[in-house]
């Protein structure tokens, strides 16, 4: 398993990260994260902090990620 934390999302490194997106579902004040496609994995930043750290996933471990969330595996009670 491999967590990155990219300081800056268009290192060259990393310029292939093609479009940040944000939940439609999004609160109003912006509390939110935002992921990217990468070649090889998907990233994530804090939506109020563009310029902060990067967390990048590979394209298995976010799909475990997300699969579990869709199933409610990881609902707060």
């Amino acid at each position: 398993m491999r967590r990155e934390v990219i300081a800056n999302p268009v290192s060259p490194g990393n310029a292939l990260i093609a479009h940040w997106v944000k939940s439609a579902r999004s609160n109003p004040s912006q509390s939110c994260v935002e992921v990217a496609a990468l070649v090889d994995g998907v990233a994530t930043r804090d939506s109020k902090n563009r310029d902060g750290a990067v967390l990048a996933f590979e394209r298995g471990e976010w799909q475990s990620f997300v699969r579990t969330v869709k199933q409610g595996r990881l609902a707060l009670t």
